[in-house]
């Protein structure tokens, strides 16, 4: 990465430290109980929504094991939580149990919003943000990954479960200070990062796509199936791999398939056919017209060389 580069990274990273310790902590301060929403009916209510929803960022029946938070910061958007859509205005915040279907979108397409999502998996937390504005459209901002968790992260996560899962609307007080220990978690990886010259949460991301490829080359990948096990919107995910890799997804996904082809055909008995069908191209002809898009030779002309 170039100096100019590793200039930029910082200040992004220090704009971010900038929002979680001001904006990210006022909204947590003036959290009330009138301002949560989650599996429990009263506070649904005063959000429901008769106004269409159409999914922008992932369909309706996006759902995890893992317990979520979104936290909207700034503007107003739509969500949609076991498929009954409700409108969240700045300050709410939205309580979401394992496998419960939700998804977001823009409550009016010139209305901007500003999200803050925490992803609260057994052994790490992702703290990431996420935006919409009508000239720019939907963004992935930024991730953090907190990963070992002290004590005190510990703890806030394990009352966070508890409260997405509870019967009843949690107190406020010990949910702020979950919402608080974890913030200070954020800020400190934050200023880690910046102090020893280290680069965003994007570098990891990209890290887990590329192995999600990986492990994936028996068959025909999506760009979305990719996007949905990073936890991106495919827009997000494409704009941020390229950003980072210098090619696109969908290029990176053929050179992988490629090259597990190019072990198979080097080191296997298999004909080019069972090849193709074993990395799940369509047809033979599919399969040598990207291989040698990608090599500048047949799969046969390859096997001969490489034997």
């Amino acid at each position: 990465m170039t100096k100019r580069g590793r200039a930029d990274r910082g200040e992004e990273t220090l704009s971010l430290a900038r929002m979680v310790s001001g904006e990210m902590v006022r909204a947590i301060g003036a959290l009330s109980e009138e301002s949560l929403m989650g599996p429990w009916p009263e506070p649904l209510r005063r959000r429901r929504s008769r106004a269409r929803f159409v999914p922008r960022i992932t369909p309706e029946d996006h759902a995890h094991s893992r317990v979520e938070l979104c936290h909207l910061l700034a503007g107003r958007c739509a969500l949609s939580f076991r498929f009954e859509h409700y409108q969240l205005r700045a300050g709410d915040l939205g309580l979401f149990p394992p496998d419960v279907p939700h998804a977001e979108t823009y409550s009016a397409k010139r209305t901007a919003y500003r999200l803050a999502w925490w992803l609260l998996v057994p052994d790490h937390v992702y703290f990431q943000v996420t935006d919409y504005t009508p000239r720019y459209g939907f963004r992935f901002v930024d991730r953090v990954t907190l990963r070992p968790l002290g004590r005190d992260a510990r703890d806030a996560c394990r009352r966070l479960r508890r409260f997405c899962t509870a019967p009843e609307v949690p107190p406020v007080l010990p949910l702020k200070e979950a919402l608080l220990s974890l913030s200070v978690s954020v800020l400190r990886r934050l200023l880690e990062q910046v102090d020893k010259g280290l680069p965003q949460a994007h570098a990891p991301l990209i890290e887990q796509a590329k192995a999600f490829v990986a492990g994936n080359t028996d068959r025909a990948l999506t760009i979305s199936e990719v996007a949905r096990a990073v936890l991106l919107s495919p827009n997000y995910l494409t704009t941020l791999f390229r950003k980072e890799t210098g090619v696109s997804l969908g290029t990176w996904i053929r050179r992988e398939r490629i090259a597990r082809a190019r072990e198979l055909l080097a080191t296997t008995e298999l004909s080019v056919k069972d090849v193709a069908f074993k990395l799940g191209f369509e047809d033979p002809y599919a399969f040598s017209h990207a291989f040698k898009r990608t090599e500048g030779a047949s799969p046969l002309h390859y096997r001969r060389r490489a034997r």
